[in-house]
């Protein structure tokens, strides 16, 4: 490259906030760093600070064949730079970087940042390429124009089949770590459990629960000592840490704030992981904005999840613009699928049927609402149905409508139990109703010893169906 570069050869006219979007890309994207360390030079910002720190980063990519972090970055700014100012200038840059993930600016900055420097790339080989010309050295112009155009593509070639290599990624691919989801019988199904990368859904009518098993689903993972977020765009948030609260210690939702420190005691013995929950207004959170959050636990608290819930996925606000609101809608599961991806978490959430699901003995896929094409995209889908008389006898039954990690077309009996939130998926043939009559009865008896073990006196807990399902 050059060293003599015009300003519209450089990031310059882009503005200060432009160029550092695209050091903060490469610190931030591994995968866009390695696509672009052959024809991003250093010299296209115009920022001291940032041709420093991309210098560093580019370097301890060679020397070490990895790229550092943030932290990594600091230290090596405070160990070599010798100008305090730019110093100073580089750690404030990285403090931002941490603080503010890029989140849904991504996308724009790698794809722009990328075809200029390709582009800056191309137009360097060509006056190469004309001074072979005037030196009559024909036969090296091709392959300097192939050379230019090949730098800055993706690294990534895919998965050589026949290659012994590929078949050693298949093997040690195919060790499954499945995630228990708390029912041992769907676990069965499963073949062990939820897989990380994949996206989880619940089909039901307005009231059937959906929400109870999504609490149920993120309750089992933090119990197993997993990391769960919680996205609520429904509910607020408080009230969803007291269907937690609920789930963990037996006493019924509208006793929890009467009965603090037994339930302190109770989510304390049994929530082993960590559980973050965000609120997010209805329709105004895209999957970009779960993205940047996500990003921003993962800088500040060094949080990283294990599994995210959406509650729920319609209530999302498209990233995109589509006329018609079934195109929006399978956007958002398209986006969703790929953030479980990108970050290897369990993505769970739910949907509601249309008017048809509401007296359905078994719901199925047929009742999805607005955009059936959603259900291609879902590695499982469950339905939840529940009559009225299903609800009056605290029960229902859990249909498994599509499954990529097993079995499906089943159908199991459950019990909820709206006060405590907690379900219980039954074998088939069972009784709900005895089950959950028996159910009642064991958990006061269990929880009122087991607070008077912790001297903490007798409880109210687990009596009564005192709040409604959602």
């Amino acid at each position: 490259m050059s060293d003599q570069l015009q300003a519209n050869d450089t990031f310059g006219p882009m503005g200060r906030t432009y160029q550092e979007k695209v050091v903060q890309a490469v610190i931030q994207d591994p995968t866009f760093a390695e696509q672009v360390i052959d024809v991003l030079d250093p010299k296209f910002f115009d920022l001291k600070y940032l041709e420093e720190i991309s210098k560093l980063v580019f370097r301890h990519r060679q020397e070490f064949r990895t790229f550092p972090s943030p932290d990594l970055i600091e230290i090596m700014v405070q160990k070599e730079l010798e100008n305090d100012l730019v110093a100073q200038q580089c750690k404030e840059f990285l403090r931002r970087v941490k603080e503010q993930p890029l989140g849904g600016d991504i996308g724009y900055i790698e794809s722009t940042s990328l075809d200029f420097c390709r582009r800056q790339t191309l137009k360097e080989a060509m006056v190469v390429a004309i001074d072979k010309i005037e030196q009559n050295d024909y036969e090296s112009i091709s392959t300097i124009i192939k050379e230019a155009l090949n730098k800055g593509a993706t690294r990534d070639l895919g998965h050589n089949y026949t290659d012994d290599e590929g078949f050693a990624k298949r093997s040690k691919a195919s060790i499954r770590k499945p995630i228990p989801t708390g029912w041992t019988i769907i676990d069965k199904e499963l073949n062990g459990g939820w897989e990380r990368g994949i996206l989880v859904t619940f089909i039901a009518p307005t009231g059937a629960g959906k929400s109870m098993f999504l609490v149920n689903c993120g309750a089992a993972a933090v119990a197993q000592g997993l990391n769960v977020l919680y996205v609520t765009c429904e509910m607020a948030d408080y009230k969803i840490g007291l269907r937690f609260d609920s789930y963990y210690s037996g006493v019924a939702i509208n006793d929890v704030p009467n009965e603090q420190e037994k339930v302190k005691a109770e989510v304390k013995d049994k929530a082993k992981g960590g559980l973050f929950i965000k609120e997010f207004p209805t329709k105004t959170a895209t999957v970009q904005t779960i993205r940047a959050y996500i990003q921003r636990l993962v800088a500040t608290k060094n949080f990283v999840p294990d599994m995210v819930i959406v509650d729920y996925a319609d209530l999302l606000r498209s990233s995109r613009g589509f006329e018609q609101k079934r195109f929006e809608l399978e956007g958002v599961y398209e986006e969703l699928r790929a953030l479980a991806q990108e970050f290897q978490v369990v993505l769970v959430t739910a949907d509601q049927t249309n008017r048809s699901g509401l007296e359905m003995e078994v719901v199925t896929v047929a009742q999805i609402g607005e955009a059936y094409a959603k259900a291609t995209v879902c590695d499982v889908i469950m339905t939840i149905s529940r009559r009225m008389e299903d609800k009056q006898s605290n029960c229902g039954r859990l249909f498994i409508a599509k499954s990529r990690l097993g079995r499906d077309g089943v159908v199991y009996p459950f019990t909820l139990n709206t006060a405590t939130v907690k379900v219980s998926v039954l074998n088939q043939g069972e009784d709900p109703l005895t089950v959950f009559l028996e159910q009642n009865d064991n958990l006061k008896k269990k929880t009122a010893e087991r607070f008077q073990k912790l001297g903490l006196g007798g409880g109210k807990g687990g009596n009564g169906d005192k709040s409604g399902s959602n």
